[in-house]
């Protein structure tokens, strides 16, 4: 299958942490990844070498207007970064599988959130 991993670095590059060890991982079990990063430079450091020793991960720059490509068979959002307008809208021609992945946490705030309705529309149809 392939997968498209959106990650923004806020801050400490934690999340791009969790991102290349994701994509690192689903790549080990044959997936194909293309982790698209606004700022990748900090893999150079956090994972030297990553260009040839992870095979089936491609790190691609994201930047505004992103390079058409189709998306693949699974598209995860990583911490709520919103995918660019255009790739969300090529995903409603091949409605792929959507996942908005988030932190766990054990903050009071939490409990109160779970449950709560998607921010995402319910169905593709709705975003035309």
């Amino acid at each position: 299958m392939q997968w498209d991993l959106f990650c923004r670095v806020i801050d400490n590059h934690g999340d791009l942490g969790v991102c290349w060890r994701l994509a690192a991982d689903l790549a080990s079990r044959g997936e194909t990844v293309r982790l698209w990063v606004d700022d990748p430079l900090a893999l150079h450091w956090m994972a030297p070498g990553h260009e040839t020793t992870t095979p089936g991960v491609t790190v691609l720059r994201w930047a505004e207007p992103l390079a058409e490509v189709d998306p693949g068979d699974v598209v995860i959002e990583a911490f709520g970064c919103d995918p660019p307008p255009a790739f969300v809208d090529s995903m409603a021609r091949r409605i792929p599988v959507w996942i908005n992945l988030e932190y766990l946490s054990a903050e009071d705030y939490v409990e109160r959130n779970h449950g709560l309705p998607s921010p995402q529309p319910s169905s593709f149809g709705a975003l035309t």
